[in-house]
């Protein structure tokens, strides 16, 4: 199984921007999860097409299962 840990930001553009961490730890919780975040925003480390990263909108874990077909 496949895990990403999905961060979404709002810009000063009024658009969404996503930041994928592959293979987050197993017991993230969320208070993990909006402190990186507010890090992210107060070192102001990324820059996107889409403008400066202003606030937080989302995040979410998404888990991929993946099987080999045999052929």
């Amino acid at each position: 199984m496949k895990r990403e840990l999905e961060l979404y930001f709002l810009t000063d553009m009024n658009k969404k921007v996503k930041i994928s961490i592959p293979e987050p730890k197993p017991d993230i919780t969320s208070a993990n999860v909006s402190a990186v975040m507010d890090l992210i925003l107060q070192k102001g480390v990324f820059g996107f097409a889409q403008g400066r990263l202003i606030g937080k909108s989302s995040a979410r874990i998404v888990e991929t299962e993946i099987a080999d077909i045999a052929i």
